[in-house]
């Protein structure tokens, strides 16, 4: 249930995985938005003999027909370049750096772009959506001053900016 309401908020989720993760952490760490890795990390997809975890599967089946079809033929160990490739994970981070979080957005318009990359929607549902998304980006902060910003060439300067 903590993970179900999780993965409904509204809110971006980040995960940084370090070092060797499996079950079931690493079906939370899979729900994020953001997956981001260390150098030496590696994702244990399957903890036990068998196929992965029910969450593992989903996250494989978000990253696309590749993860899918690895994770299930070959359930093992993945090293994060390889969990990138696939699709996984978004990047590798540096030892000692921080992952790569959205700045300068404003919160609307981070939330738009959440709830459409966690959308499946295609034809009109998807058309409906988008325009949805829009209107809350519109709704949400100053509509104009991401116009005026590229217009000047300019960093925005949104009033409700995510701290």
């Amino acid at each position: 249930p903590l993970v179900e309401r999780w993965t409904r908020s509204r809110a971006a989720t980040a995960a940084l995985v370090d070092g060797r993760l499996a079950s079931p952490a690493l079906e939370v760490a899979l729900c994020a938005d953001l997956v981001y890795l260390r150098p030496t990390a590696v994702l244990e997809l399957s903890a036990v003999p068998g196929p992965p975890a029910a969450g593992v599967i989903w996250a494989l089946g978000r990253a696309g027909r590749a993860a899918l079809a690895r994770g299930l033929l070959e359930p093992d160990a993945v090293p994060a370049a390889e969990a990138v490739a696939l699709g996984l994970a978004h990047s590798i981070v540096p030892h000692g750096a921080p992952p790569p979080l959205p700045g300068g957005v404003s919160t609307g318009a981070l939330t738009a772009a959440r709830d459409l990359g966690r959308a499946a929607a295609r034809g009109a549902a998807g058309l409906a959506l988008e325009s949805a998304s829009f209107r809350l980006v519109f709704a949400a902060g100053d509509p104009g001053e991401g116009a005026r910003a590229f217009l000047g060439r300019r960093e925005p300067q949104f009033e409700k900016e995510l701290a």
